[in-house]
């Protein structure tokens, strides 16, 4: 079963040795909704001196909406 083994994986978010000495340093944010829900993700893009592209991804939110609450407006 492929959710068993979930627990072997891990996604580091600790960049602080991977930025260090960083030539190029970008921060990218996205954000998208629908009627029920929306999110946001924001993910860090360097480059070494070598000119080695990384990315190392900082935070994911995801929200569902009760529409219940939050009547839509025609």
């Amino acid at each position: 079963n492929k959710i068993s083994n979930l627990d072997r994986y891990s996604v580091p978010r600790c960049m602080k040795g991977t930025i260090t000495g960083a030539s190029l340093l970008k921060l990218h944010l996205f954000c998208d909704c629908t009627l029920t829900a929306y999110g946001a993700e924001a993910y860090a893009r360097f480059a070494d001196s070598a000119g080695n592209l990384n990315c190392s991804l900082i935070i994911v939110k995801l929200i569902t909406l009760d529409c219940k609450i939050f009547p839509l407006i025609d």
